[in-house]
């Protein structure tokens, strides 16, 4: 975690091969070991970290006869502390399209090599002003060591981003430095970066460049302030013998080819060419709840039906998909005047999705289900929608296939069980043989079962 992060901190039990999420109500002792890096204690039905240095800390928790000392660190905030240029050079051809501009991309990195967004301002007294989450932290300048072969500007980025443009232009021939470099709000130097600008009249064509923007593709959700990295987009360029840019090619003239598919069909359903056939982009808008995949698609560029390379796009996903899920085994004993308060029947979908009461912030019934995502982690579910997940993604309808079996003074129907009358407890056995999800299907690896007994 970082420093100031409050994260609620999950403490998980294996049992027979499962993982079962700790309700924090069960907790009987808390015993913080390092009160000067971190805290935890309980708020609202959950274990809320709170840390006030950077270090290791510890937490000493007593479940019942259960003792466990569970360790984490404490990181320092992010902050810009290094960039990298998509482009190290910039050439013109002066010998057509006077003034040509041409965008170079400061990406920035904090401490941990981790994208970090920030905007810029380019008017008034905060000219160059670089501000992360709304403060300052420094003053971003950027120079053309020669304004006779190129001027350089910083452009405006007003919805925070990791990628900050500078626009170069054409002036004449000859070869300039352009220098970008950020100071803290001391005028202590975090970065200089510099690229080069050749400006000289291109010779006759001799073949073509191909140019991206970006070399991958995650499929994530994005939502503002993070980047939008759906796409790959290719220009290509005329150029003579030495490498020097003629002009680009007509959009009409390329055209793109995926290769790969036969290496992940499924990749096909949310990656394909699109537009005017020089982008690849993420075309399922719910690929970042279903698509869990990873690798590589080489991607064939054509002009006028002829190839004439191969760049290679990567893809991922980093948003959780459902990949697996678990049912916790442990026979469970419920009373029902515990559960919503009021002496009602078991409903048995409240088995696997709980029963969080919203007065006291806290479930009453604690989950039997859980699904993980590609990286093995839990989703949490919906504290406020029954049955939908933390990514949006829910429970099909009757996406839980279960059968009651070995019912003792109980009777099951409609999907609740109720104590036979005049009965004071009675039991029964689930046994779940398949999970699906509005997204994925057959999460469930094998069927289980766990013992239910109902008191009153």
């Amino acid at each position: 975690m970082k420093l100031s992060d409050t994260p609620n901190l999950e403490l998980l039990v294996k049992n027979n091969g499962s993982e079962e999420v700790v309700d924090a109500a069960n907790i009987t002792k808390i015993e913080n070991l390092t009160p000067a890096v971190a805290t935890a204690s309980v708020v609202s039905g959950e274990l809320v970290v709170n840390a006030y240095s950077t270090g290791t800390a510890q937490v000493k928790l007593t479940i019942g006869d259960f003792v466990t000392t569970v360790s984490f660190t404490v990181k320092a905030d992010s902050k810009v502390s290094s960039a990298t240029l998509d482009k190290s050079s910039v050439a013109f051809n002066t010998a057509t399209n006077p003034g040509e501009t041409s965008d170079v991309n400061v990406k920035l990195a904090d401490q941990y090599n981790k994208a970090i967004n920030a905007t810029v301002a380019t008017t008034g007294a905060t000219t160059g002003t670089v501000s992360v989450g709304g403060n300052a932290v420094g003053t971003m300048t950027v120079k053309s060591s020669n304004t006779n072969v190129a001027t350089v500007a910083l452009n405006d980025v007003t919805t925070a981003a990791s990628s900050l443009p500078v626009t170069v232009t054409e002036v004449g021939k000859g070869t300039a430095t352009i220098t970008a470099e950020l100071k803290d709000t001391k005028g202590n130097v975090v970065f200089t970066k510099t690229f080069t600008v050749t400006g000289k009249d291109a010779g006759a064509f001799a073949g073509y460049s191909i140019e991206t923007d970006a070399t991958a593709i995650d499929l994530d959700k994005d939502t503002a302030p993070e980047e939008n990295d759906d796409a790959v987009n290719f220009t290509v360029y005329e150029v003579d013998a030495q490498g020097n840019k003629i002009q680009a090619v007509d959009t009409d003239d390329v055209t793109l080819s995926i290769q790969g598919y036969d290496k992940n069909p499924e990749v096909e359903t949310y990656i394909d060419v699109v537009g005017d056939s020089v982008s690849v982009l993420g075309s399922n808008a719910t690929a970042y709840k279903t698509f869990a995949g990873a690798g590589t698609l080489n991607v064939d560029e054509l002009v006028n039906g002829t190839k004439i390379g191969t760049k290679a796009v990567t893809y991922t996903n980093t948003d959780a998909v459902a990949t697996k899920a678990v049912v916790n085994t442990n026979d469970i004993v419920i009373d029902n005047d515990n559960v919503s308060g009021t002496n009602a029947d078991l409903v048995l979908d409240e088995l696997f999705t709980g029963y969080y009461d919203a007065a006291t912030s806290k479930y009453t019934l604690a989950p039997k289900l859980t699904i993980q995502d590609q990286s093995g982690k839990v989703i949490d579910w919906s504290t406020t929608t029954a049955g939908t997940l933390a990514n949006t993604d829910a429970l099909a309808a009757n996406g839980i296939t279960y059968t009651t079996t070995n019912a003792s003074n109980v009777t099951i129907a409609n999907g609740v069980a109720t104590l036979a009358a005049g009965k004071t407890s009675g039991s029964f056995t689930v046994v779940v043989s398949d999970v699906d999800t509005t997204q994925v299907d057959d999460l469930l690896s094998a069927p289980v079962a766990f013992k239910v007994t109902i008191v009153d």
